[in-house]
């Protein structure tokens, strides 16, 4: 009697122990709130997002055999931008079993290494829809922190060809400086035109890559030589700043309209000139001129937090998201699509079909247009940076060159672009006082730390 029950004894906690294996492991994916299009801006933050799109992608992963089902929850991005220096650890110590993050160079020190993962079959899936080229460059410290976002890697300056300056000769011109230079030359006196981004780090990504996406980081790498530097001591930007400031004070951006008046001048957009760096669209089709050769751009992605204790899980659940049609298909909305893929973070734009004005056969079509670039392959840097560690001091540096710092803002609180009211001798002090600022507070330290990077990077 004792064996039979020892044997049913046996039977039952091998059935529990199976229904056990049977349930789903939950990958927690935390995004800002409006981030995608099934998440509204009024999401309730560190709470499962309620939606279809997940619904439809969790039976998937079941049809796939993957015993795990993804959770999105939200955060406010406020609290992302205002804690750059502990943003992982206030989201952990609200949820300790968050898996999955946006990427960003501010928290490299929190986020998993996912080399090991990558010489999987799922990590050699993915990596399937990158260039070795590309990937290359995405590598901090010899190793990759991040699944990028699928879509065409390059980008090159352009200008938007418009009526409002049907006079103006777009031959030969050789990058945005000459662009803009040759602008202020021919309206400065008289234009009846507005620039609505006159954005440093744009103009000169043809010669350099900017650190971080902050337009206030006065950090760059030169790319001929690769070479970090600040903006405030290289002589080439510095020459791209009193441009800009020469164009703020002609007018061209606004300055001294009211808000209310820039408001009113913006949304027409015949009168708008349009510049900047961007994936080549259809010549057949567009309306620009481009300049220089195509760059590599530094993508968005996700990433397995160091402290997740399903990182193995999480890494099949980014494989699913961006290598089966299935899933991309329940992240993809047609409305998003452009002609260079989506604006959708989730899923895999290149395996769903392709809208009217996209090209078919998406991957093959991408692939082969980044061989035909133009893009010069003996340039070789780093995309991406480790900033966990100068993450306090870079936010020291924004803080030195914000222009607000350097004008009475309660006379001029209605007015556009009143940071802006500097003659050309205000603006050399204005210079000086930064870059003397910015020594002071060691900024030199931070250039040889990140230049350690570049040096380790491709050995």
């Amino acid at each position: 009697m004792k064996r039979i029950i020892y044997l049913l004894l046996i039977i039952a906690l091998s059935v529990l122990t199976t229904g056990c294996n049977n349930t789903s492991s939950e990958i927690i994916l935390y995004l800002p709130q409006g981030f995608e299009s099934f998440i509204s801006f009024n999401q309730e933050t560190f709470v499962p997002v309620k939606s279809d799109m997940i619904d439809n992608f969790n039976t998937r992963l079941k049809e796939l055999k993957i015993n795990s089902k993804l959770v999105v929850k939200t955060y406010d991005n406020k609290m992302a931008l205002d804690n750059k220096d502990n943003f992982i650890d206030l989201l952990l110590e609200r949820d300790s079993n968050a898996d999955i993050v946006l990427f960003d160079q501010t928290y490299v020190d929190q986020l998993m290494p996912l080399d090991s993962y990558y010489k999987t079959q799922e990590g050699k899936d993915i990596l399937s829809y990158y260039s070795d080229e590309y990937i290359d460059r995405l590598k901090i410290n010899g190793s990759l922190y991040l699944v990028p976002k699928i879509v065409y890697p390059l980008t090159k300056q352009y200008v938007q060809k418009k009526d409002c300056i049907n006079d103006f000769d777009y031959t030969n011109i050789l990058n945005l400086t000459d662009f803009l230079n040759r602008i202020y030359e021919k309206y400065s006196v008289d234009h009846n035109f507005y620039i609505s981004d006159l954005a440093v780090s744009q103009i000169v990504s043809d010669k350099y890559q900017h650190i971080d996406n902050s337009e206030l980081n006065p950090l760059f790498l030169r790319k001929s030589d690769k070479k970090v530097v600040n903006a405030f001591e290289e002589q080439e930007i510095l020459n791209v700043m009193r441009l800009i400031n020469k164009l703020h004070q002609a007018g061209f951006s606004g300055k001294g309209l009211s808000y209310s008046e820039y408001s009113t001048m913006i949304e027409k957009q015949d009168s708008i000139l349009e510049f900047g760096d961007d994936f080549i669209f259809n010549p057949d089709k567009d309306n620009r001129v481009y300049m220089d050769k195509e760059q590599y751009c530094a993508p968005g992605g996700l990433s397995i937090l160091k402290k997740s204790n399903q990182a193995e899980e999480a890494f099949k659940i980014l494989w699913a998201i961006y290598t089966d049609k299935e899933c991309s298909s329940c992240f993809q909305s047609p409305k998003n699509q452009t002609y260079f893929g989506s604006f959708d973070l989730l899923g895999n734009n290149y395996l769903i079909s392709s809208t009217s004005n996209q090209p078919d056969n998406k991957l093959d079509y991408y692939m082969d247009l980044e061989k035909q670039s133009d893009v010069d392959q003996s340039l070789k840097y780093p995309l991406l940076f480790d900033l966990s560690k100068e993450v306090d001091k870079i936010e020291q540096y924004e803080e030195i060159v914000s222009l607000n710092r350097y004008f009475d803002s309660s006379t001029n609180k209605n007015i556009f672009k009143a940071e802006h009211a500097f003659d050309e001798v205000a603006y050399e002090k204005y210079l000086q006082t930064v870059r003397e600022k910015l020594k002071e507070v060691g900024i030199d330290k931070t250039i040889s730390n990140l230049q350690e990077q570049v040096d380790a990077y491709g050995t």
